[in-house]
């Protein structure tokens, strides 16, 4: 997931030659959760407006 999370920050940047409109990846919308080890990983994105996205993450060790 994390390499797929640098590819879309890289394609919503402008760096990639094809342009994608923002509301392409309101699929993204909610909360992500994954556990990996004692590694706890929260990702919440709030819906495309002003073609724009905005997420907030946090990890946390258990």
């Amino acid at each position: 997931m994390n390499c797929w999370i640098k590819f879309l920050s890289v394609s919503v940047l402008g760096i990639s030659q094809q342009k994608y409109s923002v509301s392409e990846f309101s699929w993204l919308t909610g909360q992500w959760e994954m556990q990996k080890g004692e590694r706890q990983m929260e990702k919440m994105w709030l819906e495309p407006a002003g073609n724009t996205m905005f997420s907030v993450s946090r990890t946390v060790k258990n």
